[in-house]
């Protein structure tokens, strides 16, 4: 299972100020270009950043709303049968966004029954190590083909595991 990464940022356009001054749909997003970052991006990521941060934007989806929906989904995997691989969220361009992540990561961590059934992947402490510009895209959120190398690989080896277990 990995879905949810969006819901642990806290993007501007979820501020109650810019919302009600832009008047745009806060889950709209732009078109994601497959190009590296430039260092205007990164400026523009720092500033977002700094911006989300005095804001105090909340992120998408609380993390106890988070937790309870993923967590339920695991039980009723498991339930059926299945064994369950989760995914935790990824970085991204954000240091707020990336400190909702990290909580989101370690509370998952913490409350899944991690047994022959249930396996997770921490994506976010596997991606931490390499500079942002190295694995996201243009819009601070998409991983870079070298971020999906290092969380396919990851992964792949971690679904081998399971598989044999």
């Amino acid at each position: 299972m990995q879905f949810g990464s969006t819901d642990a940022s806290a993007p501007l356009r979820n501020g109650i100020v810019l919302r009600q001054l832009f008047k745009k749909d806060p889950h709209v997003r732009e078109k994601v270009s497959p190009l590296p970052p430039t260092a205007a991006d990164r400026v523009k990521w720092r500033l977002r950043s700094l911006a989300s941060e005095l804001l105090l934007v909340p992120p998408l989806t609380s993390l106890a709303d988070y937790a309870a929906a993923k967590l339920e989904m695991v039980r009723q995997a498991r339930a059926a049968g299945c064994r369950v691989v989760v995914v935790s969220p990824f970085v991204m361009a954000s240091d707020r966004c990336n400190r909702f992540a990290r909580q989101y990561t370690d509370t998952l961590h913490r409350q899944l029954s991690v047994d022959g059934k249930t396996h997770f992947l921490d994506a976010h402490a596997l991606l931490s190590d390499t500079p942002c510009r190295d694995l996201l895209l243009r819009d601070g959120f998409h991983l870079s083909p070298l971020g999906h190398q290092k969380v396919g690989t990851a992964l792949g080896e971690l679904l081998v595991k399971t598989c044999r277990a």
